[in-house]
């Protein structure tokens, strides 16, 4: 196994929540009485760039965006958001071979809360949540933490997310980073393996899976 110490990124890596996302962003805008809204597609990408650039993207308003918190915050809002296939498998296996995983993610205690449902909390040694007060991604801060807390060698370690700024987080910190998502094209139209800076790349978690040596 390539690494023996991975800590992942919930929105979009470990679980499919943008579909969720992208429908309450929709219902914000609703709620505030917009008649008019953009297609869900255009707002599911925009939204896997930042949730700050979709907002700016489309004009929210502040009240829209409070409301957008409010209601992404709670999964009982359909569409349910799901583990990716093989995630799961993927987690266990890692433990298997005596690896770690751990979470960092800019979501509040929801992402946790999640991963207990699904029952895949047990495979994680620790989470670092958006309560942990560390400043956002691409900053070093909650990589490094983990690294320190955890005696973690950084050569031994990769942030894996699906946004250059998490796997960047993993680099600045001194460790390694890897992009992992299931999109072909982003809001630009380009290919996201081609467009990423990242060192490591994959696209769906079977050719992660084969890039990290991870066996079953």
């Amino acid at each position: 196994m390539k690494f023996k110490h991975y800590i992942w990124d919930f929105d979009g890596c470990l679980c499919d929540s943008y579909p969720h996302t992208a429908q309450m962003f929709l219902e914000a805008m609703r709620r505030h009485g917009r008649t008019e809204l953009p297609p869900y597609e255009d707002v599911f990408l925009r939204l896997q760039v930042t949730w700050l650039h979709a907002r700016d993207y489309f004009g929210m308003t502040p009240e829209e965006y409070k409301t957008l918190h409010e209601l992404d915050h709670d999964f009982t809002n359909a569409p349910v958001p799901r583990l990716f296939d093989g995630i799961r498998e993927t987690l266990e296996d890692i433990v298997a071979a005596g690896g770690k995983n751990y979470l960092y993610t800019l979501r509040n205690h929801v992402a946790k809360d999640a991963l207990d449902a699904y029952g895949v909390s047990h495979l994680f040694t620790d989470f670092v949540t958006r309560e942990n007060g560390f400043p956002g991604k691409p900053a070093p801060d909650a990589v490094t933490y983990l690294l320190e807390k955890h005696h973690l060698n950084p050569a031994e370690t990769v942030m894996v997310g699906d946004r250059d700024i998490d796997g960047q987080s993993g680099i600045n910190a001194g460790a390694n980073g890897c992009l992992l998502t299931v999109l072909d094209k982003n809001c630009y139209g380009e290919d996201m393996l081609a467009s990423s800076a990242m060192p490591m790349k994959a696209r769906g978690v079977g050719a992660f899976r084969e890039i990290m040596g991870i066996q079953n």
